[in-house]
Formats: C-alpha cells, structure tokens, sequence
C-alpha cells in the first residue's frame, strides 16, 4: 500500500501473479514442446513489461511523497486511493482539509461542493486531451492562518500514476503558511555544507533571522556567522534573501 487508500497500481502485481501461474500451468499442459516454448516466451516478454512498469511507478511514487505540495490520487467514487507524505501531514493537522473514511474531506459545506464540483470538471476534461488546471480553491482554516489552496490536474491514460485508469485524477493542495523544511542531508550532499552550516541554512530558509537560528542551534551570532560566510560561498550566493530564494526553490525538488 502507497500512502493511503487503496494501491492504485495493485493491479500491476496481480497481473504479474496470474502470469506466474499461467508460466506453470503451460508447463503440464500436454501441447507441442514448439508451441509451449513460444507461448512461454511471450509470458516471459508480457511479465518483463508488467515489471517494468511497476519500476516505474514505483519512482512515481517516490518522487510524489518528496514534493512539497499534497497530493491525492482520487477514483471515480471519489475515494482517495493515494496521497503523498505532505498531504497527509495536513491531514493530521484537522483545520479545513483532512481524509477520513477513504476520501477528501473540507468542513465547510459550500467549499465541500465547491472541490467536488472540481473534481467532476477534471475529470470531465480527460476524454478531451485537456491538461488545464482547475480553479483553484481556497479551503478556509480552523485557526487564524492563510487558507489551503486547493485544484486537480486530468492524469495522461496509461500514466504510471493512474495506473491506466480514465477515472484517476490528481487534487492538489499547497498550504502557504507551512515554513519551509529542507532536510539538513539533502544540502550537505547537494553544496557540500558541513552538518552545522546546514543547520544554519535549513533555519535561515525556514524563515529565522540568524541571530534566533544560533539560540536554536545553541551557538553565538558570531559563530553563526562565520557558518552564514561558508555557506555563501559554497552555494554561490552573497546575501540571506538571496541565499533565501535558492533554498526555496529546491524545497519542492528535494522537500
């Protein structure tokens, strides 16, 4: 199981079990060694398929769960049959956008029929080649914070995220308030910083002046600093909003 919900390319690995059998099955059947070997053959060729592209969802997939945007695969009953880490992390916070019982869910009745009414139109669209996203909603929040903002994108036939299935889409939601978090590994492999200056940076980016990025880190200004210099030069940049904007522009890429 991907995330929650149904897997949605479980049919792939059943595909591949029936093959399986079917391998062992021609095996006994008492036909022309010819034939066997040439049906044989062909299992072999459509069971090396099969697995190819379950690979390849599976990078699908892997790819999705890294993004910092939510993402739910939806059916055509509308149950949620995927969703990545950052839509269930929003989920977990209960203000406005959750899945409960297998699907979407937003509080407000009126913003409810609003997102169903979405989803019907993109999925609408798929038999059209369209590839236009829908509007977009804002889902009001339990707390005094900026809304969710929510749409859904048509999936191409065939995708390896909707498994081949007409009746996939993917609904999208960004919540803008959420502070950027890059994993502090991710930037040492990427600039080569050492494990307190992507700390520091990770802070930085996350919206902390430097002097509270040291109280964090429980380190002085000074030594916070000196990180801040080394870390300029290592990602070739020369000042914290600048330094800012690249960090935020991988926290989709690496999040």
């Amino acid at each position: 199981m991907r995330g929650e919900g149904t897997d949605v390319v479980a049919q792939q690995g059943l595909l591949g079990d029936v093959l399986s059998r079917m391998r062992r099955e021609l095996s006994d059947l008492d036909i022309d060694a010819g034939r066997r070997d040439a049906l044989t053959a062909r299992i072999d060729a459509l069971g090396e398929a099969v697995a190819a592209s379950h690979a390849l969802a599976d990078a699908a997939f892997a790819m999705l769960d890294r993004i910092a945007v939510g993402v739910a695969l939806v059916d055509m009953a509308g149950a949620v049959v995927w969703s990545n880490r950052y839509l269930r992390d929003i989920s977990a916070q209960n203000d406005g956008l959750t899945i409960a019982a297998g699907r979407l869910r937003v509080g407000d009745p009126a913003r409810a029929a609003a997102l169903a009414a979405i989803i019907e139109r993109t999925r609408a669209r798929r038999g059209d080649g369209g590839d236009r996203v829908a509007a977009v909603l804002a889902v009001g929040r339990g707390r005094d914070t900026r809304p969710y903002l929510v749409t859904a994108l048509p999936l191409a036939h065939g995708s390896p995220v909707s498994g081949g299935d007409q009746g996939i889409i993917a609904v999208l939601a960004a919540d803008p308030s959420r502070r950027v978090t890059l994993p502090s590994r991710d930037l040492e492999d990427l600039f080569g910083l050492t494990p307190a200056e992507s700390q520091v940076a990770a802070l930085l980016a996350g919206g902390d002046r430097l002097d509270v990025a040291a109280e964090k880190l429980r380190v002085t200004t000074g030594t916070a600093r000196t990180h801040l210099k080394h870390i300029f030069d290592k990602t070739g940049t020369g000042r914290q909003s600048e330094l800012a904007r690249l960090l935020h522009s991988l926290h989709g890429k690496i999040g």
